[in-house]
């Protein structure tokens, strides 16, 4: 995994200076088909980041770039929501959903205050998931 601290500064218009440091590791980024790890404060432009790298990358000429803020999804609905599920799988699941890893097939999913995810949830991810009850082989760069 690569890691990229946004906490030095940095701008958009970084990317127009290729003498900055981050302009260089986010290129390099893009070349590899690994997961980035970007850290920074919050409005540092992680997400602008991210952006940048998937748009750069076979990744970003192949498949989308979806974004989920951890934040804003309540914890009984992170596992539908990464993994999907099928119809009956639990009350309410009146019909087959598929989740973001699968909708992120081929792209970039990007997960920003991912330390608001839940500890299992963030395990379940490490092992690759798989949604509820079968298997489905995605690749994507989380």
């Amino acid at each position: 995994m690569r890691g990229i601290d946004t906490r030095a500064p940095f701008s958009v218009t970084s990317f127009l200076d290729t003498s900055h440091p981050i302009y260089h590791e986010a290129l390099r980024a893009s070349m590899a088909d690994s997961p980035v790890l970007i850290m920074g404060e919050t409005g540092a432009g992680k997400e602008v980041l991210a952006r940048y790298i998937h748009g750069n990358s076979k990744r970003g000429k192949d498949g989308g770039f979806i974004a989920l803020n951890c934040a804003a999804i309540p914890e009984n609905l992170f596992e539908s929501e990464l993994f999907g599920h099928t119809k009956g799988s639990f009350t309410g699941a009146d019909k087959d959903k598929a989740g973001l890893i699968e909708a992120a097939d081929g792209g970039t999913l990007f997960l920003d205050e991912v330390e608001e995810m839940p500890a299992s949830m963030q395990v379940k991810l490490l092992k690759q998931g798989e949604p509820l009850d079968e298997t489905l082989p995605v690749s994507l760069r989380i």
